[in-house]
């Protein structure tokens, strides 16, 4: 682990969290590679939510990661950070969106920076299909057996999770953590920068519009070519704000500058759209004070750092968290 901050700010803490069904091997080629290119960092990879307790519930998976941050800040200097970021794939994006408001109620984000907020592949509006066409109605009815699959975890990402009676109706829990007023969005809107990345096809879980938050998917039909040969697999970059999400109801957006549809209040989003096979684990993500250089690699085409010894990750650090 790195002992010493080459800035008298301190270290930026980031934490990276898997998805359904993982362990922190999942997201270690991220975690080593941002460990290399981002200055004055530490990566907490998280590991109380491995394997089947990914089924227990975004909630309770939220709950783990954040008392998961406050222990590790507990145990570190009061100074050694500065700033915190989360990284979330796949469920772990809702997980972090969940327990951003848990660490936000601790005050964490009156002691650290709130710099970036990264799901990949996230199913940020459940994981229902559109009905239709034949294919979504059909996966659609496989979600109503979601508990076999994925617990109590895949039920909330279905929108199963809600109960109506006459004394008191409750809504699912993704639909509670999208209210503009709820904790959850009140926390994520303290971040420097929001991104989400979205696969335009080829996943056949987590569809574009979950994923880019956005009221359909311009590249259904046609995928334009890669914004910059370095990244062949970023097709698109896409700026959100609140007058750009009123606007995706009523207008195409228009390639690399106009919006998909974002959180509502969030105002500073800033969204890639990925075209990767959905190992998008894969990717290796470069983000440094004041820049943002985003990636998405096939398997085996992720570029390899050579760390200096003295940089070498300690195991029990890394690997244990």
């Amino acid at each position: 682990e790195k002992t010493m901050s080459t800035n008298k700010t301190g270290f930026h803490l980031i934490v990276v969290q898997h998805g359904m069904w993982g362990s922190k091997s999942d997201t270690t080629a991220i975690a080593e590679q941002l460990y290399c290119e981002v200055p004055d960092s530490i990566v907490l990879n998280i590991t109380s939510n491995q394997f089947l307790s990914t089924y227990h519930g975004i909630d309770n998976c939220g709950k783990r990661l954040a008392e998961e941050v406050l222990e590790y800040l507990d145990k570190s200097d009061p100074n050694k950070f500065s700033k915190i970021s989360l990284i979330g794939y796949s469920a772990g994006g809702l997980v972090c969106r969940y327990a951003v408001a848990l660490l936000d109620g601790k005050g964490v984000f009156n002691r650290l920076i709130p710099d970036h907020f990264i799901t990949l592949a996230t199913p940020h509006m459940g994981v229902r299909h559109s009905a239709n066409d034949t294919m979504g109605k059909i996966w659609n009815k496989t979600t109503n057996v979601s508990n076999f699959f994925g617990g109590r975890s895949a039920h909330q990402m279905a929108l199963l999770d809600y109960s109506i009676t006459e004394k008191k109706t409750s809504l699912p829990l993704l639909v509670e953590m999208s209210f503009p007023e709820s904790p959850y969005i009140t926390a994520l809107k303290k971040f420097r920068h929001i991104l989400f990345y979205a696969n335009a096809n080829n996943d056949r879980i987590v569809h574009y519009c979950s994923a880019g938050i956005a009221a359909f998917n311009p590249y259904k039909n046609e995928t334009p070519p890669p914004i910059d040969p370095k990244y062949p697999h970023i097709i698109a970059e896409q700026r959100i704000d609140k007058e750009f999400a009123e606007q995706n109801t009523q207008q195409t957006p228009r390639r690399a500058s106009s919006s998909t549809s974002s959180m509502g209040t969030a105002a500073r989003v800033l969204g890639f759209v990925a075209l990767s096979p959905l190992l998008i684990t894969h990717a290796a993500l470069v983000a440094a004070p004041l820049r943002i250089a985003s990636m998405v690699s096939d398997p085996g085409e992720v570029p390899k750092t050579e760390r200096p010894e003295s940089n070498r990750l300690n195991q029990q650090t890394f690997s244990n968290r």
